[in-house]
């Protein structure tokens, strides 16, 4: 399932990138952008590569708060994006730094999607910077920042997978071994019982560890 998701968030990388590029704000078709060098812009925090661990599952109360809390902010995001053209450049770029810090928040809880995130920076980018060139240097830096942190999340998955399997057929050649030297057996069980269920126990302990979120 998780590399579905991880594959999931280049695919959406990929399209929010094509999107970008072929349509700027006025509907004109507009070309690839070149490779970019310029800071990032007001109200887009810098993506680093980065992965969180999974929080502990929410109590009933803690989620109804969280979904308040979420509906809140998406409340925000699209007020400031309707109003935005309204405010003065400060004003505008002080309220995207906080929704941007927002984002920031929902990312590192493993609350937000990085499909999600990177539409509302992208809508962030073209709410704050005026100038369509610009915009589309700065939404291909930002997607080319997810692309890497969702290549280098692949990547930890595979790695991760490959010792999750080394280690799992090394307990079980031991089981095997205990399986055919041991003689007496419960009331019951034979033989064959008894290793599909010790072995079935041991997947269970062991891709349940690797499941853990490491520190």
């Amino acid at each position: 399932m998780r590399r579905i998701l991880v594959t999931g968030s280049l695919l959406l990388v990929g399209g929010v990138v094509l999107l970008s590029w072929s349509t700027s704000p006025t509907g004109k078709a507009t070309p690839p952008a070149k490779s970019v060098t310029r800071e990032a812009p007001a109200g887009t925090a810098a993506v680093t590569p980065t992965s969180s661990p999974r929080p502990p599952a929410p109590t009933p109360e803690s989620a109804v708060r969280t979904y308040l809390a979420r509906q809140t902010f998406h409340e925000q995001v699209q007020q400031f994006l309707k109003g935005a053209s309204t405010h003065d450049a400060a004003a505008r770029d002080r309220e995207a730094q906080a929704i941007s810090q927002g984002i920031d928040s929902y990312e590192a809880r493993n609350e937000m999607s990085a499909g999600e995130a990177l539409l509302l920076r992208v809508a962030l980018i073209r709410a704050t910077v005026p100038d369509e060139a610009e915009q589309i240097d700065r939404v291909a830096a930002l997607s080319a920042a997810y692309r890497a942190r969702a290549a280098q999340q692949m990547a930890e998955w595979e790695s991760q997978s490959d010792r999750t399997l080394e280690a799992y057929k090394v307990r079980e050649r031991a089981i095997v071994e205990e399986a055919m030297a041991r003689q007496d057996w419960p009331a019951g069980v034979d033989r064959d019982t008894w290793l599909r269920e010790r072995l079935q126990r041991e997947r269970e302990i062991v891709y349940g560890a690797a499941e853990q979120p490491s520190h």
